[in-house]
């Protein structure tokens, strides 16, 4: 069997490595466009914050000073659980400028019980920043997580023996009655303010600078950690894959902490990101498709991406509303019928899948309907290779049925201190490729 027969199919990454860290780019954009939206985030109540990229690293790097100041130290893990909003920005990239590793966590339950074990898991853990919420539940994750005890000077104060034995304190984006002991995301910033001659520590492009969740569908969710060039390369494979420069204006509606929505195409290319605070808090997907429609209007978005429910919505509307040059989709099975978007709505329509621990796997591009079938994932992303393997791992001729292999420039590095699921996603044999679909 020669091996053109074989089921083996790749897509280059014709860009070199961007080799340097996250806050080098947004050192790079405060510098050449300083005036410029970085990130513009809507809310169903009308508000519309832009973030300048001036003011995005000036306000990270003011934050890190205010970590280092209150004692954290590089590799450290800090927990965050913020949506899409300028604190998730300012502390994400702050913890990266202080060289500690924001562990990007949402929750789905109430009280945090999916949570709690995850923290857990790096063992350094030394804060938790979140955003209030509105019912109690948050009251009961900071009464489990902080587990604290009167002294005899009546001060509240950490117990030793707690949940997470390594951590020091918890901000969050307002205070709360009777969690005074907890401090603010504005304090962090004013703590930084004054402490300006604090020197952050050297980083280096291969420091972890993310541990992303997966889904938690087998279990407790595990961590996949990922470098600074990792994140960076993902963000090309971004750029390449939807051909974008630094004049498009991107709107997605993915969260900032998953892999498809964190803000790596601004750091690549320095598009403007758009996106919401709180649209899927709507009642219907009628709603959401209102309130999405009116932000990519306002925004003037060239290139969008959207659930694939919000493209079903998109094209029962008898008048076409948005005009993009891209309108991309993914996350789940996408049906024939999404492509009808082309050229009714969009210029081209593109469906994407990826992993949290690959980042983008593949992508299809149409610019017509008919280019796009049921469930199409079509050729691997840039920067990808796949194949086809039979259950004794070795490359089966094209068109049979057996377990997808992928690969990227960057091998899966395995789950963070867990070996064993680790060993259980990964071919022994096959040299870093990470096993896809059975």
């Amino acid at each position: 069997m020669d091996h053109f027969s074989l089921s083996y199919d790749q897509l280059p990454m014709t860009e070199p490595y961007m080799y340097c860290t996250i806050p080098d780019r947004l050192q790079y954009y405060a510098t050449d466009t300083p005036n410029k939206a970085a990130f513009i985030i809507h809310s169903k109540s009308g508000s519309r914050e832009v973030i300048t990229c001036k003011d995005l690293y000036q306000q990270s790097q003011t934050f890190a000073k205010g970590l280092v100041h209150l004692g954290i130290k590089k590799n450290d893990t800090i927990g965050l659980s913020f949506p899409n909003s300028k604190e998730w920005l300012v502390s994400t990239f702050g913890i990266l400028m202080a060289g500690a590793v924001p562990l990007h966590m949402t929750f789905k339950y109430k009280y945090g019980r999916d949570i709690i074990p995850v923290l857990q898991i790096p063992g350094n853990c030394k804060a938790i920043l979140m955003a209030n919420e509105k019912d109690n539940s948050i009251r009961d994750f900071l009464n489990n997580i902080l587990t604290r005890s009167e002294t005899e000077t009546k001060k509240m104060e950490l117990k030793k023996e707690r949940l997470i034995p390594s951590l020091k304190f918890v901000a969050l984006d307002n205070s709360i009655t009777g969690f005074e002991d907890c401090c603010t995301i504005s304090d962090i910033l004013i703590t930084g303010t004054k402490y300006q001659n604090i020197t952050l520590p050297f980083l280096d492009p291969d420091d972890i600078a993310a541990f992303l969740l997966t889904s938690g569908s087998t279990g407790i969710s595990k961590l996949v950690p990922k470098t600074h060039l990792q994140m960076l390369e993902v963000g090309q494979g971004f750029v390449a894959a939807l051909n974008m420069e630094s004049c498009d204006v991107y709107f997605s509606d993915r969260l900032f902490d998953w892999g498809a929505g964190y803000p790596c195409i601004f750091l690549v290319c320095g598009a403007t990101h758009v996106t919401s605070s709180d649209q899927f808090t709507l009642q219907s997907i009628s709603e959401i498709c209102n309130f999405t429609i009116k932000i990519i209007k306002q925004d003037n978005c060239t290139v969008c991406q959207i659930l694939p429910a919000l493209a079903m919505e998109i094209l029962k509307r008898d008048k076409n509303e948005i005009s993009p040059r891209v309108l991309a989709t993914g996350g789940v099975p996408v049906p024939k019928q999404c492509a009808q978007v082309v050229p009714r709505v969009c210029k081209e329509f593109i469906c994407i899948y990826g992993t949290t621990e690959m980042g983008g796997v593949s992508v299809k591009r149409s610019q017509a309907a008919s280019d796009f079938s049921d469930y199409n994932i079509g050729k691997p992303w840039p920067g990808v290779e796949m194949k086809v393997v039979d259950t004794e791992g070795k490359t089966m001729p094209r068109n049979e049925v057996g377990e997808l292999f992928v690969r990227n420039r960057f091998a899966f590095g395995g789950y963070h201190r867990n070996p064993d699921k680790t060993n259980k996603s990964q071919d022994v044999v096959q040299i870093s490729f990470y096993v896809m679909l059975s």
